[in-house]
């Protein structure tokens, strides 16, 4: 991918129908959203290896849905 200016990220984000932004956890903290490994975090009640892979969604995608929910849940709020 080829190196961008911020206008030029900030026209392409203006264009879109809608995006996507992936970052750490320290921004999501920031904006209210908890992290998934702090105690009570989500990982703390679902198993990232038996919830969070490929191989748990094909193996049963019903119990893999149970923890995407929550992860909405804790994200719309």
């Amino acid at each position: 991918m080829k190196d961008i200016t911020p206008q030029e990220l900030a026209a392409l984000i203006q264009k879109s129908k809608k995006a996507v932004a992936l970052t750490g956890a320290g921004i999501s903290v920031e904006s209210g959203i908890p992290d998934f490994r702090s105690k009570g975090g989500l990982w703390e009640r679902f198993d990232p290896l038996e919830y969070a892979t490929i191989r748990a969604f094909k193996k049963d995608p019903a119990k893999v849905w149970v923890m995407l929910k929550e992860m909405d849940r804790i994200l719309v709020q």
